[in-house]
């Protein structure tokens, strides 16, 4: 068993925002994966879990298997720079929204402020749901089967679903990079 911090998994039910319900257009959500792969489709296996850098080190220490999806891709991490971006569209009804977690999946399995995140995800699974939205500061869903995923062009999907490019995130990026700079030296930290 693998016991989290509840507070540092994800962030509190009032920082998350409304949850998976932000990001659903006509009952269904687009979930963006990047792999170095230049097919223009692929198929995903929750059993390559871990087999990557990114998620070798969870691995680890879990054993539900699952794939991971940005349904933002203004939270994309800066090591999958060259990687190609990849998309598949599934019902809303299929992901378990943890942010608002109707049916209080955290409850059910949280004990002392602790919980077993791989128990948390069994039991999204047992309930039926492929897989689970959650925001940890980025917006996520861990999908628990195989996916058919479709090579998309990263630019175009930022203008057509999130109006920005990749300029306008990098801009962004450096935006707020210098005002946490400025605040530290506002607080006397040296941080340059």
């Amino acid at each position: 068993m693998v016991a989290f911090n509840f507070k540092e998994w994800f962030l509190l039910k009032e920082e998350r925002g409304q949850g998976l319900q932000d990001y659903v257009k006509g009952g269904m959500v687009h979930l963006f994966h990047y792999t170095p792969h230049r097919q223009p489709e692929v198929e995903l296996s929750p059993e390559n879990f871990g087999k990557n850098p990114w998620s070798r080190r969870e691995k680890q220490s879990a054993t539900m298997q699952r794939i991971y999806f940005y349904i933002d891709l203004r939270d994309k991490e800066s090591f999958f720079g060259g990687n190609t971006l990849y998309q598949a569209v599934v019902p809303a009804s299929q992901i378990y929204d943890l942010a608002t977690d109707p049916k209080e999946l955290i409850a059910r399995i949280r004990s002392n402020g602790f919980f077993d995140v791989d128990r948390l995800l069994s039991e999204v699974k047992k309930e039926g749901y492929k897989g689970v939205y959650y925001n940890n500061g980025m917006h996520l869903v861990a999908w628990f089967n195989p996916i058919t995923v479709t090579r998309v062009e990263e630019d175009k999907v930022l203008q057509t679903h999130f109006a920005i490019s990749k300029k306008g995130i990098e801009d962004e990026k450096a935006a707020e990079y210098e005002k946490r700079m400025k605040d530290w030296e506002a607080q006397g930290l040296k941080v340059r």
